[in-house]
C-alpha cells in the first residue's frame, strides 16, 4: 500500500500496483527496469510514465529504510561537591581526637619494623653460619675420599708392578727356553751335516741335488724301477697342460728315459 498515492495519482493505476517494493529483491528488479529503459534512445508516453513513477518507488523505499536519525547521548557533567565550614569543622574535631591512637599506630608500625630487620639480621647470621659449617664438612669429605682414591691407585699401581715384574720373568724364561731349543736343534743339524758329508749318497739322491724343487716320491720309484708303463703313466699325469703342472717334472721324467734308454 503506497501511501503518497494522493499527492501522485498515476501511482493508482492497476499496472502499477504489482511493481511496489517490499524488499531489497524487488529494490534490485525495480533499479534494473531503469537503467534499461534509460539506455533506450526514443520512448513512447506509456514507458517515460512508467519510469517516473518506477523513480518514485525507488525514492520511496529508500527514505524509508533511512528513518530518522538518532541523537548520541551527551555524557552527565559532574557536579561539583559543595564543602561547608561546618563540615570541615566536624573533620578536623575529629581528627584531634583520634590523633593519639594514629600516633600509637605509627609507633607500633616503627617498633614492627625494627623487630623485622633484627630478625633478618639473626636469620643472615645462621645462615652464614650453617653455610660456614657445611663447607667445612664438606672439605672434610673431600679430602676424605681424596686420600682414599690416592691410597686405592697406589694399590693399584703396586699391582700392576708386581704383575708386570712377574711377565717379564715368564718372558724372560721363555726366551731362555727359546734359545735352549734353537741351540740343541743347531747342534742336531750339525751332527747330521757331519753324518751327511761322511755318508756316501745313493743315486736318487744325487738325480734329486740337480732340481732347485722337491721331487716326488712316483718319480723317484720311477728312476729306482724303471719301466715304459710307468713313465707313460706318470708323462699324462704330470704333463704341463693338465693341472697347471710345473715343467720341470717333466724335464725330470724325460732325462730319467734318456738315462734308461
Amino acid at each position: 500500500m503506497n501511501l503518497f498515492s494522493y499527492i501522485n495519482p498515476e501511482i493508482n493505476d492497476d499496472k502499477f500496483k504489482d511493481e511496489e517494493i517490499d524488499g531489497e529483491k524487488k529494490y534490485r528488479n525495480v533499479k534494473k527496469k531503469i537503467r534499461r529503459l534509460k539506455e533506450k534512445d526514443l520512448l513512447t508516453e506509456e514507458q517515460e510514465k512508467k519510469l517516473r513513477i518506477l523513480g518514485i518507488l525507488v525514492q520511496e523505499y529508500e527514505n524509508r529504510n533511512k528513518g530518522i536519525p538518532e541523537k548520541k547521548a551527551q555524557p552527565k557533567k559532574k557536579k561539583k561537591k559543595s564543602t561547608n565550614k561546618e563540615e570541615e569543622d566536624l573533620l578536623n574535631r575529629e581528627y584531634e581526637k583520634n590523633k593519639d591512637y594514629w600516633e600509637r599506630e605509627e609507633r607500633e608500625r616503627e617498633l614492627k619494623q625494627k623487630w623485622r630487620k633484627e630478625w633478618q639480621k639473626e636469620q643472615e647470621k645462621r645462615e652464614r653460619k650453617l653455610k660456614e659449617e657445611w663447607e667445612r664438612e664438606q672439605e672434610k669429605r673431600e679430602r676424605k675420599l681424596k686420600e682414599e682414591w690416592e691410597r686405592e691407585q697406589k694399590k693399584k699401581e703396586q699391582q700392576q708392578e708386581e704383575q708386570h715384574w712377574s711377565r717379564e720373568q715368564w718372558w724372560r724364561e721363555q726366551q731362555k727356553q727359546h734359545h735352549q731349543h734353537q741351540q740343541r736343534q743347531q747342534q742336531q743339524k750339525q751332527q747330521n751335516n757331519n753324518y751327511n758329508t761322511y755318508r756316501k749318497k745313493s743315486p736318487e739322491e744325487k738325480f734329486c741335488e740337480n732340481y732347485n724343487i722337491e721331487v716326488p716320491q712316483d718319480i723317484i720309484n720311477l728312476y729306482r724301477n724303471y719301466s715304459t708303463k710307468k713313465y707313460r703313466e706318470l708323462a699324462l699325469k704330470y704333463h704341463p697342460d693338465k693341472g697347471n703342472n710345473n715343467i720341470e717334472y717333466q724335464k725330470m721324467i724325460n732325462n730319467i728315459k734318456d738315462i734308461f734308454k
